[in-house]
């Protein structure tokens, strides 16, 4: 499931208030600065971590992907590895094996991995 985007205020889609969600509704800490607040913030999509916008607006280097597009991740889950494209497939079924592009790494930097890793049926 995905988690949407807190934009702020003004922008295209804002985020609901605590008031208008009830009092299950909570934003878990930012994990750069631990501050529960009601800044924006982003989740990423494989730990679920919050980041508020402004602590990672600066970041160096640069993390591969920017809020705003579809997928966020922060840069412990990249540097776990998050593959970015499959290029080549040999086998088939639970025997495969997938040549990967990992997001954040160069071109060049790919690897063979079996189905069982990548969790693919």
């Amino acid at each position: 499931a995905k988690r949407p985007l807190r934009m702020p205020s003004g922008s295209r889609s804002p985020s609901p208030t605590r008031s208008e969600v009830g009092s299950d509704y909570w934003d878990p800490p930012c994990r750069v600065c631990k501050k529960v607040d009601n800044e924006p913030n982003v989740l990423c999509e494989l730990c679920n971590g919050a980041y508020h916008l402004a602590c990672i607006h600066n970041v160096k280097p640069p993390l591969p992907r920017t809020p705003e597009d579809e997928e966020w991740f922060c840069r412990g889950c990249i540097k776990r590895g998050v593959p970015e494209a499959i290029i080549d497939r040999v086998g088939r079924y639970s025997a495969a094996f997938y040549l990967v592009k990992w997001l954040g790494k160069p071109s060049w930097d790919v690897s063979w991995e079996d189905a069982a890793t990548l969790d693919t049926p």
